[in-house]
């Protein structure tokens, strides 16, 4: 099956990410899926504002490269690999850096994702994963548990990870996180945010659940 991943949307998408300040620098990477085994993902060291097609790679879902190039394979490849073979419905991951999202974990805070319906109906849980040490085996082994049910994973003191059927649904979905984020730092200053009710979380949830079958 061909996904429909190509290095010009990939380059796009990083430098809308870019211009939200949604990285920096050499910060994050981004990935889509070409066939079923295979996907595109940005090179190590590329600064994802201003990517050229020879610093996204090709590689399979043991991380290997399909065809050496310029660039060795981000580092955080084998975390896009693993989030590929759990989810088959995932056709793109973009992995970011959103300042408001982090902030909460930096500051020892829990971000709490049931704060804004319209968030909790696009994103759903937002999974909070423990510190890992970035691009090292152990920041695939502290996402592994949390892939087949979240699409959005907040990495502490890192990043964000969202997942999507495409790169536009992931790249979104960490816009709107990054929005949510901001909202309800916000309201902290204001005074106290609270949770939505335990149910109307669930009903939102369930509402969600309802529009991903009819996709």
């Amino acid at each position: 099956m061909d996904y429909g991943g190509n290095k010009s949307k990939v380059i796009e998408i990083g430098k809308r990410l870019h211009r939200l300040g949604l990285v920096a620098s050499a910060d994050g990477n981004i990935s889509a899926r070409r066939f079923e085994d295979f996907f595109l993902i940005t090179g190590r060291g590329a600064a994802l504002g201003f990517l050229t097609e020879d610093q996204i790679v090709e590689v399979d879902l043991e991380g290997k490269l399909v065809k050496p190039g310029p660039l060795e394979p981000s580092s955080e490849t084998l975390m896009h690999a693993e989030i590929y073979r759990q989810r088959p419905d995932v056709g793109a991951v973009v992995h970011a850096h959103p300042p408001y999202a982090v902030a909460f974990s930096v500051a020892g805070l829990t971000y709490d994702w049931r704060i804004i319906p319209e968030a909790i109906y696009y994103l759903g849980p937002v999974a909070q994963v423990p510190y890992a040490t970035p691009g090292t085996p152990d920041s695939t082994r502290a996402v592994k548990d949390f892939i087949r049910d979240h699409d959005v994973l907040l990495l502490a003191r890192h990043g964000a990870v969202t997942m999507g059927r495409d790169l536009e649904d992931a790249y979104f979905k960490m816009e709107k996180l990054e929005h949510a984020a901001k909202t309800v730092f916000l309201a902290h200053q204001l005074g106290k945010p609270e949770p939505l009710p335990d149910d109307e979380v669930e009903m939102i949830l369930e509402m969600r659940k309802i529009s991903l079958k009819k996709k």
